[in-house]
């Protein structure tokens, strides 16, 4: 059904039409030339108009229409073969997303488990017992709240998300400063995490959400502390549940320039909640504790569900989605782990699979990832990308049917290419690659690549192999640092959950 067989019909029974100037071939799935029919005996000196049925939408009829009715029936296609997707994935490959743990391999986590339980294993029992420090800290803090800030967003509610562009300053020359003037390199007071002004805004508060709550939920995994869960639950039930107190679910302050774009929070925001990819987990394992009931996970759930509408379909969301460095690849793996969480398959499917095509515009063929070079913190850029692509690839792995870090370019385009993520870890980790160096490294936090590291090894194991940069030994994965700076994209205690080979 389209415009296509029409033509070709016409073509073949020689009807005279404008369709004769219209070119015979429009790609390779078409035959270089179509030839007259042979059924046909007499000539068709013209054809009538036949009445079509309603298309169902009165949005799809009427003039201007006939591109909506083909958009329309595109999307109709698309939704046919991602409902089929998901049968597959339920039927086939028993996919539940709403009770799976993505970045904390359930199976592993239980083994690390039952080990500390026996108190066998030195270097696992060093690293939970620092975990329980965490959790005995976070006891103290809390519960967060967006209300608890100081400064109130445009929209003089404080249920609003609100965090100020970093490098937006008053105008000097305006008497009231609007709008607001650029000023590289100089931070506003209180945009930079956990800085002294930083409680006038929201990103540090939901930073320690993030991190506190993660600790407390982890440990009593571990411990059945139940003062532990109980307080991971009520942050939760407070940030998501209580009506004076939760955040409402959109960012559309994230991020804003005053007297810009009518005070409203820019695309770049967005990528400030990016941490909901491994906090979900969190939450999951919470539930299981009794702490948070069936009615705190609907009602949580449903925060999540229109979270998840405000960022498809506003455009902030949108504009992030095209955006072709880190942000789009954390964008995608943000919706990706919400999707996945308030079991929407076919949300997870489309932003997954469309995520395979960012590969290709993001990894060069030698595995350089030309965007974050461009930036000059270049190194930070390219740690953080590599993590997204990694926290990425694990949750599409989660489905038991498709692969990330199996992707490769066309044998055509480069036909002694391996997978993107395989070229990109060798290239872009020193220890995977003998003769890696960036001019940055002196300024940055290299166990950042330690994570990529372990996290390299599972996917590739043929890594083990590879000889790395000697100045970078590779230590025990349980002696490794467990906690990085909430820019770092990194989860909390990331080594746990991660790999049975240490146990």
């Amino acid at each position: 059904y389209g415009r296509r067989p029409k033509v070709e019909i016409l073509w073949r029974l020689e009807v005279p039409g404008p369709w004769d100037k219209w070119p015979q071939s429009v790609g390779v799935w078409d035959k270089p030339t179509w030839t007259v029919s042979t059924d046909k005996e007499d000539p068709i000196p013209g054809l009538s108009w036949v009445a079509r049925l309603f298309s169902g939408s009165s949005k799809l009829e009427g003039k201007g229409a006939l591109v909506d009715r083909g958009v329309s029936r595109s999307k109709g296609i698309e939704r046919l073969l991602i409902r089929k997707d998901e049968e597959a994935l339920r039927k086939l490959h028993n996919f539940r997303p709403k009770d799976t743990l993505f970045t904390y391999k359930e199976d592993i986590l239980a083994k690390e488990k039952k080990a500390y339980q026996e108190g066998n294993n030195e270097k696992l029992n060093a690293l939970v017992e620092k975990l329980i420090v965490c959790a005995e800290d976070s006891l103290k803090q809390g519960p967060f709240s967006v209300v608890d800030k100081s400064e109130k967003p445009p929209s003089k509610d404080k249920h609003d998300y609100y965090s100020p562009s970093p490098y937006f300053w008053p105008d000097p020359e305006m008497p009231d400063g609007l709008p607001y003037i650029r000023k590289d390199g100089e931070r506003v007071p209180g945009t930079e995490l956990f800085d002294a002004e930083s409680e006038k805004y929201d990103r540090t508060r939901l930073a320690s959400f993030y991190g506190n709550t993660t600790c407390l939920g982890l440990a009593w995994y571990f411990t059945d502390r139940e003062d532990f869960a109980e307080k991971a639950a009520l942050n939760m039930k407070t940030w998501f549940l209580d009506p004076e107190k939760k955040m409402n679910p959109n960012l559309k302050y994230a991020q804003i320039r005053w007297g810009h774009n009518d005070n409203m929070g820019v695309n770049f925001g967005i990528i400030e909640t990016k941490d909901f990819y491994f906090f979900l987990d969190i939450v999951r394992l919470v539930h299981r504790s009794g702490h948070l009931d069936n009615d705190d996970m609907t009602g949580i759930r449903k925060w999540f569900k229109e979270f998840q509408y405000n960022l498809e379909n506003s455009k902030q969301g949108e504009d992030e989605y095209y955006v072709r460095n880190n942000h789009g690849l954390y964008y995608d793996a943000q919706v990706a782990s919400i999707s996945a969480f308030v079991d929407d398959i076919p949300v997870f499917l489309n932003h997954t699979a469309r995520a395979f095509a960012r590969l290709k515009g993001h990894f060069e063929f030698d595995g350089s990832l030309p965007h974050e070079l461009a930036r000059p913190t270049q190194l930070h850029y390219l740690m953080f990308t590599m993590q997204g692509w990694y926290t990425l690839g694990r949750i599409v792995e989660e489905t038991k049917r498709y692969s990330m870090f199996q992707f490769k370019p066309a044998e055509k385009h480069c036909p002694e290419c391996s997978a993107y993520l395989k070229m990109g870890s060798i290239h872009n980790i020193p220890y995977f690659n003998q003769t890696w160096s960036n001019f940055q490294e002196d300024i940055e936090n290299m166990d950042r690549m330690l994570p990529l590291y372990f996290q390299g090894l599972q996917a590739f194991p043929e890594f083990a192999d590879l000889k790395g940069a000697e100045r970078y030994p590779k230590p025990h994965l349980y002696d490794s640092n467990p906690m990085f700076d909430p820019h770092s994209a990194i989860q909390p205690f990331w080594n746990l959950g991660l790999s049975e080979n240490y146990l």
